[in-house]
Order: structure tokens, then sequence, then C-alpha cells
């Protein structure tokens, strides 16, 4: 009897991890990550001190001591097949989907990868606004070039953060406000049908407010 439940036991835990693979097949990105957050192996929440603080933990905002100013800030994420896929094309084409699939399609079985994005912002102590422009896009074309695979995502988001201090600074709650555009394409595509590819026709989008408490931030300083 023990023995049979056993065997029960392991077989559903088989088809679980079966079901979870098929299910997450897919590599899971967070909406937003920076230099030093991947420096630090994703350990950053407690740490941020930055214009950073406004997407990952407002209460950082905090610790600032005085103001910052981000014109820019551009970061750029790529594999070594992209710019074998992009030789001597316009490669501000890159991040634009139709294009990727114009390209893709004369290199099957190569991976295609890029992230790109800007965070202009200006932050105060306990307060700040920034604006997150983000494109990543992975795509590939199978072996017998008949398919195409594209993930793509595009994020636009306007971000407001606070600091609110209680018992002097030992405890810190942030608030950040914000607006988002969201567009995702996630698709196969047959070569011989498709002759463009854009989120209007392939993809969805949409857009949404929302106002959220992040972690609570206890410091001394």
């Amino acid at each position: 009897m023990k023995i049979s439940f056993l065997i029960k036991l392991i077989l559903f835990i088989s088809f679980s991890i079966v079901n979870v693979r098929v299910s997450y097949a897919s590599e899971i990105y967070e909406a937003y990550t920076g230099a030093r957050e991947l420096a630090m192996g994703g350990a950053y929440v407690n740490t941020v001190n930055d214009e950073t603080s406004l997407e990952l933990n407002p209460a950082g905002l905090g610790k600032l001591r005085s103001q910052i100013v981000t014109l820019v800030d551009p970061e750029l994420e790529i594999n070594d097949k992209d710019q074998q896929i992009f030789a001597g094309s316009n490669y501000l084409g890159m991040i634009d989907p139709n294009t990727v699939y114009s390209n893709t399609k004369a290199a099957p079985g190569d991976h295609y990868h890029l992230k790109a994005q800007l965070f202009p912002s200006i932050v105060f102590p306990d307060f700040g606004l920034g604006l997150h422009v983000m494109r990543r896009i992975d795509a590939d074309t199978d072996a017998t070039s008949t398919k195409f695979h594209l993930d793509y995502t595009q994020d636009i988001d306007a971000v407001l953060g606070f600091n609110f201090k209680f018992f002097g600074g030992v405890l810190k709650i942030g608030v950040a406000a914000r607006y988002v555009d969201h567009a995702v394409i996630s698709n196969d595509f047959v070569i011989a049908t498709t002759s463009s590819i854009s989120v209007p026709s392939a993809g969805t989008e949409g857009t949404g407010l929302g106002c959220e408490r992040r972690r609570y931030y206890f410091n001394s300083s």
C-alpha cells in the first residue's frame, strides 16, 4: 500500500514538473533591470539609493542627500548573433519587429536577442519622477525556414515616486504612481504567408494607471 502510494506520488510530481517546463518555455523578464542591479545578482531592493529607486523601491528615495538629474541613461543588451544578422543593415532597425523579421529570415537557426532601454529622470530626497522606455526582442527562424517565432515587448512607463518617513526616518514607506503603455507580440508566423509584422496586426497593446506601495525600508540613518 505504501509502495503504491509512493509510485503515485512520484508520477504526480513528474507530470507536474513536465507541465511547469511547458508553461515556462519562454524566459521570464522583470519590467525593469539595470546594470547595477544585475551586477549585484538581484540583491538590490534594500540597497537602492539613486534614480533607480523609482522603479525598484521608492522607499530608497529616502536615502538621497541631494538631487540627481539623469538625461538619458541608455542600456543595451545583445547576443553574439545580432551583429551577424544585421551585418550591412541599418542598426536602428534592430528594435523594429518587422525589420528583425526581414533580417532573421536570412539567418535560419540563429537566435536574435536585444533589449534597449532609456530612463531619463530627476530625483530629490523623498521625491522623484522618471520615464522608462524599453524594447525587448527575442526571435528566430527555424532550420527549415518555414516558421518565424517572435517575442516582442515594448513598455513606456511614466513613474512618480514618494517616500514617507516615520519615527525619525527609522521606518520608510515608498509609494509609486505610474502610467504604463504595454505592447506585446508573442507568436509563431508562417513565413510563406507573412509579409510584415506589427503590433496592430499581430500583437496586443494596452494602457493603465496604477499606484503601488513598495517594500518597507528600515534604516537608522
